[in-house]
């Protein structure tokens, strides 16, 4: 009985090693046209003589790994990537993997730099002649071929001899040589805060098909929930809570950001706060000063000291007016300060 299990443990190797199954790898394949949404996970690749020089998240010299190219895809296991994400404008572009896990890149105007950062910066894209042209602040994604360089980064100039095409060679879903695929964790934005009347919010998914579910009572979504379909309003102190699924993948991490509307207080009841507290205050201008706007509701009367240059110039006595500002007492007169 031994000899046959030995045996039969053998025969399935020698069929997995036949068959070409590499269990934990990833199949990227690359692009060649402009695709309608760039959303999705990539490698970024500098092509030389069939290899692949694939980035590996870090703006240094030699800042790459090598893969071989094979019928236009490339094989990899726990390859650095970048998931290209809409915003307004264009994409965002998030590093995973590496040092700069989840920081976003992008370039700086007439300069040879690449930024990491922790807030999505506007990134184009476009596909021309055989290469995909990334620009950030009018620089673009470049990889120096020079022996001493070797690195990827954002370039204020296209014609510099050392500077070379970038492509992009984006995940192959469901192409992972045996393993099950996880959908990525949908973005909520923005991601949480403070808000006074209503507030827009919108959530993104960067696995193409996949299907967002959301919540607004603070439990985890499922796939027998409510899907979302559009920008959501919120009016109230409100926890969204967001996961996307998608047929033949793992349902992805929940996502979840927390908005917490401020609520109006009487005029009385911000002066009587401690200092520095914050209030939301509604009331009639009774006296323009410069700065200092003094308002009026059935309660009490406030000064309101605006920033500098944010005083509107149509504001007239009688108005009414709301404002958001911190409890400050200057030579005896309580106000509000720090107010745009």
């Amino acid at each position: 009985m031994r000899r046959k299990f030995t045996f039969l443990i053998a025969a399935i190797m020698l069929l997995m090693a036949n068959a070409n199954i590499a269990l934990g790898q990833t199949t990227y394949e690359k692009v060649t046209s402009e695709p309608a949404d760039w959303s999705g996970e990539y490698l970024l690749v500098y092509e030389d003589a069939g290899d692949a020089y694939s980035w590996n998240g870090l703006d240094a010299t030699n800042g790459y790994s090598q893969y071989a190219i094979s019928d236009g895809k490339i094989t990899a296991t726990d390859a650095v990537t970048i998931t290209i994400a809409p915003m307004t404008g264009g994409y965002s572009i998030k590093v995973n993997g590496s040092a700069n896990d989840g920081k976003y890149i992008s370039g700086t105007k007439n300069s040879n730099k690449l930024n990491f950062g922790t807030t999505e910066v506007l990134n184009t894209l476009t596909y021309s002649e055989s290469e995909v042209l990334i620009t950030s602040n009018t620089s673009v994604m470049r990889f120096n071929n020079a022996s001493n360089q070797m690195r990827f980064r954002y370039f204020k100039s296209t014609s510099y001899t050392g500077q070379q095409p970038v492509q992009l060679y984006k995940k192959v879903e469901g192409g992972g040589g045996g393993t099950i695929e996880t959908v990525s964790t949908p973005s909520i934005t923005p991601n949480g805060g403070t808000f006074f009347n209503t507030q827009e919010v919108t959530i993104t998914c960067a696995t193409d098909g996949a299907t967002i579910y959301d919540t607004l009572d603070g439990t985890e979504p499922t796939d027998a929930g409510s899907v979302y379909s559009e920008p959501l309003t919120i009016t109230s102190t409100t926890t969204v809570m967001a996961k996307a699924y998608k047929e033949g993948f793992t349902g992805s991490d929940v996502a979840s950001a927390t908005f917490t509307k401020i609520e109006k207080s009487t005029i009385a009841e911000a002066k009587a706060l401690a200092t520095n507290e914050y209030a939301l205050v509604e009331g009639v201008v009774t006296f323009i000063d410069g700065r200092n706007i003094y308002i009026q509701d059935e309660t009490a009367g406030i000064d309101l000291f605006l920033n500098s240059n944010t005083v509107p110039s149509e504001l007239m006595i009688g108005d009414k007016v709301s404002a958001y500002g911190k409890k400050a007492v200057y030579t005896g007169l309580i106000e509000l300060s720090g107010i745009n």
